[in-house]
């Protein structure tokens, strides 16, 4: 095959095993105090320019061949064809035989025992892994918006941001639905997130959050965590400013990007939304502290934590006030931080420190205790000389016990379940049966290093009284299997 003799497709490679370990909707949190100015967006400046593609009924797909490997990094339940049943939206990435790409899917919900119909709908091509369901042109129906890295156009640039605009319900003639794609903006550079955020300057607005995803040592964009007012028309300007400074990756090395994955939540607990971001490529991790209107303050939670993801901001003791959850790929550890504020951390809890390649995590009471717990996601480890144990992906509950110190792992997928690069799950009540079940998106290109083709999945757990029980959604080879 093409790739074994390819050197440039192995620094690709490379790239992308980093950005693998930073998949996930991740909210960050704040140990050091930088004595910054605030960072005010400013939403006159800049003219992102958009633009569209026709939509059709069908679409074509192109440069998607026979045996491509098909990764999902998450799912997102919507109700697309108003049956009163949830149906599921993602997004299936690939770069295989030096294409990229990315293909926009719905699932149609059914009342059966397995769940969904067995052949997911094709929307078209594009949008990110990360995908946000929101209705962004206020017409009553739900559109769908991502940051974008696997999507380049023609001419080999990669997009930033862009939508798809849903023009049709699904009918028998079109099963799919009309939908309409937007390019938001290539001029930013790729991204790895776009998280919207409801409410932060005043009640009703809404604002969406974009990190890129460069190495601006090697000439391509700047390295930023950008924020946008999102327009009234989406259709009309975007405007993205910037609000980070001085995040650049750590060296000269198209494998090493930054920054990674955002998210928010009132990190230091004053009442107002704060901004929270992965460094990635850029050791560190950053929180952006929110003076209530609209002006930032970028703080340090970590010199040194790469490839940093898997976290939220919650109140996991339920003690009234957030603690911050994060993850540490490279040193396989899950923290909790309590008591973050811009004069550093006051504690720092270690859930676990084996957690091998530690990634995303969703927290939830599984055991109906009233104790919230931690699913993690783990990646495994590229084990040299050893390729069959290499990257041997984990699933695991981490249950609270009497203090955030105490906890017990229980695993619910292990190294015998074939399981490579689980990304982050949805956990929901899906079979309406009273208890918690996960959907669970996994796979990534790597996987053709390490003989794992096919790896892309996306499946369900059912949670039963003798434990998680799968049934597949998209199974591994289904989209485009390998034919004679």
């Amino acid at each position: 095959m093409r790739w074994q003799n390819n050197k440039t497709f192995y620094k690709s490679l490379t790239l992308f095993i980093i950005w693998a370990g930073l998949i996930c909707m991740t909210v960050l949190a704040c140990d050091e105090a930088d004595s910054e100015d605030p960072v005010t967006p400013d939403n006159n400046q800049g003219d992102p320019v958009e633009v569209e593609t026709d939509y059709v009924c069908d679409p074509a797909v192109a440069d998607v061949t026979p045996g491509t490997d098909i990764f999902f990094h998450l799912g997102r339940l919507d109700d697309v064809d108003g049956d009163g049943i949830e149906d599921l939206i993602t997004v299936g990435e690939f770069m295989q035989g030096g294409v990229i790409g990315s293909l926009s899917y719905w699932i149609r919900g059914l009342d059966t025992a397995e769940r969904f119909e067995a052949e997911p709908r094709l929307i078209g091509e594009g949008l990110g892994g990360i995908p946000v369901v929101i209705d962004l042109d206020n017409d009553g129906d739900n559109d769908i918006i991502a940051a974008a890295y696997f999507k380049a156009d023609d001419a080999g640039v990669k997009e930033g941001v862009a939508w798809y605009e849903r023009i049709a319900d699904p009918a028998p003639s079109c099963p799919a639905g009309e939908w309409k794609y937007h390019v938001i903006t290539t001029e930013l550079g790729p991204g790895i997130e776009l998280e919207v955020v409801y409410d932060l300057v005043e009640e009703g607005d809404r604002w969406a959050l974009f990190s890129t995803h460069t190495n601006s040592l090697l000439g391509e964009p700047e390295s930023h965590l950008y924020i946008a007012q999102i327009p009234e028309d989406p259709h009309s300007e975007w405007t993205f400013e910037p609000i980070s400074h001085g995040i650049e990756s750590i060296k000269r090395d198209p494998g090493v990007l930054a920054p990674g994955v955002v998210g928010h939540g009132d990190i230091d607990n004053d009442g107002d939304i704060d901004i929270l971001l992965s460094g990635d490529g850029d050791p560190r991790v950053f929180w952006y502290e929110h003076d209530g209107n609209g002006a930032f303050v970028q703080h340090e939670l970590e010199e040194d934590l790469r490839q940093a993801s898997g976290v939220k901001v919650l109140d996991i003791d339920g003690n009234g006030t957030n603690e911050a959850i994060m993850t540490g790929f490279e040193n396989d550890v899950i923290k909790i931080y309590v008591g973050v504020s811009s004069a550093g951390t006051q504690a720092t809890h270690i859930v676990s420190d084996e957690a091998r390649g530690a990634a995303c995590v969703s927290v939830e009471d599984f055991n109906d205790d009233g104790k919230l717990d931690i699913l993690a996601s783990q990646f495994g480890r590229a084990i040299e000389g050893d390729q069959a144990a290499s990257y041997l992906g984990n699933l695991a509950i981490y249950y609270q016990g009497a203090t955030l110190d105490d906890w017990t792992r229980e695993t619910i997928m292990g190294d015998d379940d074939d399981l490579f690069f689980p990304a982050q799950a949805t956990v929901t009540d899906l079979d309406a049966d009273g208890d918690l079940d996960i959907i669970q998106p996994a796979g990534f290109f790597v996987a053709q290093m390490y003989g794992r083709l096919p790896s892309g999945e996306l499946f369900w757990l059912e949670n039963t009284d003798t434990g998680f029980e799968k049934h597949n959604i998209i199974k591994k080879g289904q989209l485009y299997p390998w034919r004679p």
